[in-house]
């Protein structure tokens, strides 16, 4: 975290996205936190590694939905930022797991 912290401080972005996250829900938001930034997690309990972070810069309103999509299960998280009035953009973060026979 503490290189993502980093990176983020000397670019400046306003969206981050992570998959491979490898987060689980005992490890709390407040480890993941970046300044200036709202934090969207998708932790992958149903198998090791995976997962997706959503960072979206404060600047911005934004707010987390649920796709409800039972084929991606714990592998997605999805955000909707307010850019003015009239505008929103959806933004979402992936993980695509290999499949292994």
């Amino acid at each position: 975290m503490a290189q993502i912290r980093a990176i983020a401080f000397e670019l400046k972005p306003e969206v981050i996205c992570i998959t491979e996250s490898w987060m689980h829900p005992v490890i709390p938001d407040a480890f993941l936190r970046i300044d200036e930034c709202g934090v969207y997690r998708q932790d992958r309990t149903s198998e090791r590694g995976g997962g997706s972070l959503l960072y979206i810069k404060g600047i911005f309103k934004h707010f987390t939905f649920d796709l409800n999509a039972a084929s991606f299960s714990d592998n997605y998280c999805f955000a909707s930022i307010i850019l003015s009035p009239r505008q929103k953009m959806i933004l979402g973060c992936i993980y695509n797991p290999p499949i292994i026979p």
